[in-house]
Parts: structure tokens; C-alpha cells; sequence
């Protein structure tokens, strides 16, 4: 499956899932949904940031290596 058929799927799915829902169900996703989203972006950031800092650590020991070789 690609990714556009996923979306397809997801996009297609969730229209299905809002017709069920009342005005104040559908109220409800839409806050939880930008809540949830927030959290996931937050997560990928945090994710990001601890990868950033564990290549700066293997380069950081690499150099030293490096360092230790030319001594």
C-alpha cells in the first residue's frame, strides 16, 4: 500500500466515523484531535533533539579516535 492510499483510507474512514458522531461528538474530536497532534509533534521534536545529540556524541568520540590516533 502507499502512502497515498493510507491517507486515502484514513481520509475516507474518518469521514465515515464524523457521520455518526452529534455536533457536540464532532466538537470533541476536533479538541482531543488538536490536543493528540500537539502531542505526537511534541514527541517527534523531543525524538529529533536526542538524535541531534546522540550524533554529536558518536562524532564527538569519533574525533577523539581521531585525536588519539595522530598522537
Amino acid at each position: 500500500m502507499t502512502e497515498d492510499a493510507i491517507r486515502q483510507e484514513y481520509i475516507n474512514k474518518l469521514k465515515q466515523l464524523r457521520l455518526t458522531f452529534t455536533p457536540k461528538q464532532n466538537k470533541l474530536f476536533d479538541e482531543w484531535f488538536e490536543i493528540a497532534t500537539i502531542l505526537v509533534s511534541f514527541s517527534a521534536i523531543e525524538y529529533s533533539v536526542a538524535g541531534f545529540q546522540e550524533g554529536m556524541a558518536t562524532a564527538k568520540d569519533l574525533l577523539q579516535i581521531e585525536d588519539d590516533k595522530e598522537t
